[in-house]
């Protein structure tokens, strides 16, 4: 067996990420280790070599198998996900769909992905429905019974986000769904953060629709995602895209993968490389890597706040839920905080907006050490970044 220390090597040797660069922000983007970007090289020379075989005869059963292995990893069933690009896309479908109007609401946070806020403001004002967000009171260890307290009569949607992308804490969507599924409410899910980060099962969670994002924490090629809809759920989803599954019902007897599946020539390996990321997934749960990193948020939570005075966002959990953490800046310029950080000390890291500060998000993955989170404490020294002002969030 790897010791500790073997085993962060072994590890930090499986990815193409710049040495030069402390790489603080997996969860932007992810990163794909070697073995899972093998896989998905392979399939792109095999579809260069046999391009009508790749995107005609085996289209579909490739893309079967790999949607099966991903439904089996998320205890989804069989057929009720399809692959996507990136969560944004699944979600656009998902608000092109509904069929909502004046005097209809969609309820949601104030803590939601900036990208999303805007699809559906843009659908708002073109059919009239409201979209509200509630606004958050920290701790968060209330939020499910204030959020459930603004449901009002006209709420038809609710949509909120498994664990939120700037301030990185996981919302208790399961308690909402149960409350939403009482009142006949829809439920829509944004799921970007969570595939391979926490153990997640759909079936269990209960949402109407969920869309979620295979290249961050599961690690596959960028290009990988799916939208999931529970058998229970009704809604008819209308691909933005309109293609063959249009007129062409037969690929798998579903209506979704019928419409969805196929939808024009693309480079499917980002999708067929997945039931590899789900197998390198499993072999680092294995490995402790989860705890690693969740031990690596507990760290970084401690030494930011006695070097550097730093607060976590939320403070209602006392152990690492995420391998991800926010840590609030208050009165800091925070794209000038960012620029330096990569520019004098090549740290990659992200700063986030909310509610008119700014947030620091740090996140690991398995190539991280505590050395890197040293190393951001140093450099907040040395750009004289405290947290002593005061912060402008809830009470």
């Amino acid at each position: 067996m790897l010791t500790p220390s073997e085993k962060y090597k072994f590890y930090k040797s499986q990815f193409l990420l710049d040495k030069r660069v402390t790489f603080l922000n997996h969860g932007s983007f992810g990163a794909c280790p070697v073995p899972v970007f093998r896989t998905y090289q392979k399939f792109q020379r095999i579809l260069e070599k046999q391009p009508i075989a790749f995107l005609d005869r085996n289209y579909d059963p490739m893309m079967n198998h790999a949607r099966h292995i991903l439904e089996d990893y998320l205890n989804a069933g069989r057929d009720t996900l399809f692959f996507t690009p990136n969560v944004t896309t699944s979600l656009n479908i998902v608000a092109a769909s509904l069929e909502l109007g004046a005097g209809d609401e969609i309820l949601t946070s104030d803590l939601e992905y900036g990208a999303c806020d805007r699809m559906w403001e843009f659908y708002s004002a073109q059919r009239g429905f409201t979209y509200r967000k509630v606004k958050t009171t920290l701790p968060l260890s209330r939020f499910a019974e204030d959020f459930i307290r603004e449901i009002k009569s006209n709420t038809k949607v609710i949509f909120l986000s498994h664990i939120t992308s700037g301030t990185a804490v996981m919302l208790p969507v399961k308690e909402i769904i149960a409350e939403a599924r009482k009142r006949g409410i829809l439920t829509v899910i944004d799921g970007a953060h969570a595939p391979g980060q926490i153990d997640l099962s759909l079936s269990e969670l209960g949402a109407d629709l969920y869309g979620g994002n295979c290249h961050k924490w599961l690690m596959a090629p960028k290009g990988a995602a799916f939208l999931y809809q529970n058998p229970a759920c009704t809604v008819k989803l209308s691909p933005l895209i309109i293609s063959w599954g249009n007129t062409n019902k037969d690929s798998a007897g579903s209506y979704n993968i019928d419409e969805f599946q196929y939808q024009g020539t693309r480079d499917i390996s980002p999708c067929l490389s997945v039931p590899e990321a789900v197998k390198y997934n499993k072999r680092m749960k294995k490995d402790g890597v989860r705890d690693y990193c969740r031990e690596m948020i507990i760290y970084s939570a401690a030494l930011l706040k006695e070097e550097n005075g730093l607060e976590p966002f939320d403070q209602s959990h006392t152990e690492a839920q995420l391998q991800m953490l926010a840590f609030r800046l208050p009165g800091i310029d925070g794209a000038a905080l960012k620029k330096d950080l990569y520019d004098k000390f090549r740290i990659e890291i992200p700063v986030n907006r909310y509610n008119g500060d700014f947030l620091l998000r740090i996140s690991f993955q398995c190539y991280n050490r505590k050395e890197d989170i040293r190393r951001l404490s140093k450099a907040l020294k040395s750009l004289s970044v405290t947290g002593t002002k005061q912060f402008n969030a809830g009470s």
